[in-house]
Parts: structure tokens; C-alpha cells; sequence
């Protein structure tokens, strides 16, 4: 019997892997998903099997487990098999300030939620082990600068790599994709050696980027370089690409030598394991070809509208939600109970994710209701039509929720409606104040 069957979502599993990394230290045994079990067994039965034998059953608590109904059964499990008079079976731990408890708002639980790494140990020891066998833990006897660093994965979670550009916040109304992030996790976690490439592909809006900002939020505890580059544009990308040699601090190069400083980071990280690379917006694959390490152990994401890429990555085709989560992420988005309007507006919409963002922040700008919504999105289509009639059901769904979210800006503010109009005209870059001035 184990000490702990460990509860929780995928998007977690830094979590789970700093919290069993800290168990492994005081000598608790536990089991914590299917990486316990052999191949070709029943994982669901082994599951409920665990959380039934375990002499504890522990759930980390976040938006993303209490929407599981996995986690909601092994919850279950630990409240319900508890003999009367014996201590409970369940121990949740809140590990996101987010968390919607509801009705396990009125139990007892760990709360890691805004603490730091030290403060995070030091309260999941006492709280499991008692104060005084937590804080006895004898020094390490050694040289501290001799301490090997620590290895990826168990990272204090949230705490990101030594070398990290990412130029984007973590979603919080992030919904769904679990089919997506899935098959990146399954390829880049499969093991096999040498440089890794994952290439996803599909219209623009309909959430590759945000497909790749989830996986490296949820992973960046695994690597020690994430680097993020912008690749519409061959100088953009190639720039930001060089300029990980300085990061690094590679000696000996020439910051305005760009071809020289591209050689030498792909020879770094040929050398290196551990660096997850992001081309993001990519158009044809032969932009990023030269690119990629050659040896080394690390992996490639890339996102772009062009399918043609298993030349030099296993393609993944991103589609639109499925119905249930458009409704999902309307409600996140607006922060609204579901209303019999979310459905059909999503419908109508064709379930494409840029434009249920564009309506969902119309709905929590105006609190505009989704019926009325509906009603003003139609009337704006039908006099699209009339001027542009050869859009297909995607060009149609994102330019008329566009154009409803751009007609009321102009009216509200006119001036700042026309300098959008002019950085219309820029790349999606930043651009130079002096240019503006």
C-alpha cells in the first residue's frame, strides 16, 4: 500500500512533479498516473484501483483539475471510503488562488496558491508530516557550491527557465485543446534521441499560438532555454534567433555579424539538452530548415498556416472547438453563467476561436446580452455580403465580429480608431515611438 494516490490535471503536472519530488525527500511512497503502470494495462481500472488501496488520496486543487471529471471521481473515492472515526482519506492542496472551490470550500486544505518555493515546502511538510518532523531535515553536508544544479522537472513550478523570452502572459481563459497538447506532450516526451519538431497548422485565429503558449506554460519547469521568435518575417526571425547567442553569452561573437551569431547558436544548442524552441507564425518551413539544431537533445515547436512541413517536422492540424467548449470559453471569457444564448451564438459563429474573442470581449465590454449579440452579428453579415460575397464561413465569422467590435470603438473613440488604422499598416512588431512621433 502507498502513502498517497497524487490527483490531478495534465495542465498541472509541474506541480505534480515538484510535490512527489518533495515526498521522495522525506520517504512517502505514492502512485501518481498512468507512468506507474505497464503498457496494455487497464489504466482507468489501476486508477480507481490506486485511489481506493492508497492510504491517502491527494488532489491538487486549480480551474483546470475541478473541471475534470476524472479528478471529480477520485475526489469522490477519498470522501466516500473514509471509515467512520479514522482520519479523512482526502488531503486537497490549493496550488491555484483561481480555484472556484465551492463545495470544498469548507474542508481543510494545503494551501501552496502565492507562496514561494521555500515557503511552498516548508507549509506542505508541516501540514503532512507535523511541524516538528518537517523542520528537523539536517543540512546538506557538503561544499554549497558544489551542489549539482537542479535537474528539469523539478522546478518549482511557475518558476521559469535561466533562459526565457516568451513574450506572452499565460491565458487564463485558456479552454479545451487537451486532444492537441496531448500529442505535443506524447512526441516531445517520447524519449527518442536527438532534436524533436512538432510543426501545427491551420487558419489564422484558429489558436496555434495559444496551443503553443499553454504547452510551454505547462513545461517550462522541463527546460533550461525556452526561446520564443517571431517568424512572419525573415529579418524578424533571424534577429530574434541570433540574439539567444547573447543570452547565452556565447564568446567571441559579433552582435553585428548576424550570420556568424546564428551559426554559432545552432552549434550551441547542438552541444546542449534541454531548450525547447518556438517558431511562432511561420510561412513556408524552408525559413526555419537552417535553423534547427543538428544534435543535441531538444525540441522544436512551430506554428503556421502553411501544412507543408513533414519535411522537417511531424505536422499537427489545429481545427475549431468542439461546441461544448466554445460555450465553455464564452462563459470564461465574459465571466457569465452559461445562457441558452452561448450555444447558438457559438454556432453561428462556427465555433472559430478568434472570433468567439472578439464577440466575448464585445460581451464584457457593453454586457451585451448573447441574443442581442446574435441579432446585431446577423444584421452586420447580411451587409458584408453585399459588399464582399466570395468569403468562405471562417473569413465571414471573424469579419463581421470585427467589424461590430470596430464599429463601436470608432464611435467611442475616433482619434485612437484612426492611429489603430495606421498601425494596421506596420508588421506585427513593436514599433518605434519615433515613427509615431
Amino acid at each position: 500500500m502507498k502513502d498517497f494516490f497524487i490527483s490531478y490535471s495534465h495542465g498541472d503536472s509541474q506541480w505534480a512533479d515538484w510535490i512527489c519530488w518533495q515526498l521522495d525527500g522525506v520517504n512517502y511512497t505514492y502512485i501518481r498516473d498512468k507512468r506507474d503502470f505497464g503498457t496494455g494495462e487497464n489504466i482507468h481500472k489501476h486508477m480507481y484501483d490506486a485511489s481506493l488501496e492508497a492510504e491517502r488520496v491527494m488532489v491538487l486543487l486549480s480551474p483546470r483539475s475541478l473541471a475534470s471529471r476524472a479528478v471529480w471521481d477520485e475526489i469522490s473515492s477519498a470522501l466516500y471510503t473514509n471509515e467512520e472515526g479514522q482520519p479523512s482519506r482526502f488531503v486537497p492542496v490549493l496550488i491555484d488562488k483561481d480555484t472556484p472551490l465551492g463545495i470544498l470550500s469548507g474542508r481543510k486544505y494545503i494551501n501552496l496558491a502565492a507562496l514561494n518555493e521555500d515557503q511552498a515546502r516548508a507549509k506542505l511538510l508541516a501540514d503532512l508530516m507535523g511541524p516538528s518532523e518537517a523542520t528537523t531535515r539536517p543540512e546538506f553536508p557538503g561544499i554549497a557550491e558544489d551542489v549539482a544544479k537542479e535537474p528539469p522537472g523539478r522546478r518549482f513550478p511557475g518558476a521559469l527557465p535561466p533562459v526565457w523570452n516568451v513574450p506572452h502572459s499565460r491565458n487564463r481563459n485558456f479552454t479545451g485543446r487537451e486532444e492537441h497538447l496531448a500529442r505535443l506532450e506524447s512526441a516531445l516526451s517520447s524519449g527518442k534521441v536527438g532534436v524533436i519538431s512538432q510543426a501545427m497548422h491551420g487558419l489564422g485565429g484558429i489558436g496555434k499560438t495559444q496551443i503553443a503558449l499553454e504547452y510551454v506554460y505547462r513545461h517550462c519547469a522541463d527546460y533550461e532555454i525556452v526561446w520564443w521568435m517571431r517568424s512572419e518575417l525573415a529579418p524578424t526571425l533571424r534577429d530574434d534567433y541570433a540574439s539567444l547567442g547573447a543570452e547565452l553569452k556565447l564568446p567571441g561573437i559579433d552582435p553585428m555579424n548576424q550570420p556568424e551569431a546564428i551559426e554559432a547558436v545552432r552549434r550551441e544548442l547542438g552541444r546542449r539538452r534541454g531548450w525547447l524552441l518556438v517558431f511562432d507564425n511561420v510561412c513556408e518551413p524552408s525559413d526555419i530548415a537552417d535553423l534547427i539544431p543538428e544534435g543535441g537533445k531538444g525540441h522544436v515547436i512551430a506554428t503556421s498556416r502553411n501544412p507543408s512541413f513533414r519535411g522537417i517536422a511531424q505536422p499537427i492540424k489545429v481545427k475549431e472547438f468542439e461546441p461544448d467548449k466554445s460555450v465553455e470559453f464564452i462563459g470564461k471569457r465574459t465571466g457569465r453563467e452559461d445562457d441558452a444564448g452561448f450555444r447558438e451564438l457559438s454556432r453561428e459563429l462556427g465555433d472559430f476561436p478568434l472570433a468567439l474573442e472578439q464577440a466575448a470581449a464585445y460581451l464584457e465590454e457593453t454586457g451585451c446580452s448573447a441574443s442581442d449579440y446574435l441579432d446585431l452579428f446577423r444584421k452586420r453579415q447580411k451587409e458584408l455580403l453585399e459588399r464582399c460575397s466570395n468569403l468562405d464561413p471562417y473569413e465571414k465569422s471573424v469579419a463581421t465580429t470585427w467589424e461590430i467590435t470596430s464599429e463601436k470603438f470608432k464611435e467611442e473613440r475616433p482619434v485612437a480608431a484612426e492611429l489603430m488604422n495606421l498601425f494596421a499598416f506596420f508588421a506585427p512588431d513593436r514599433i518605434p515611438l519615433d515613427v509615431i512621433r
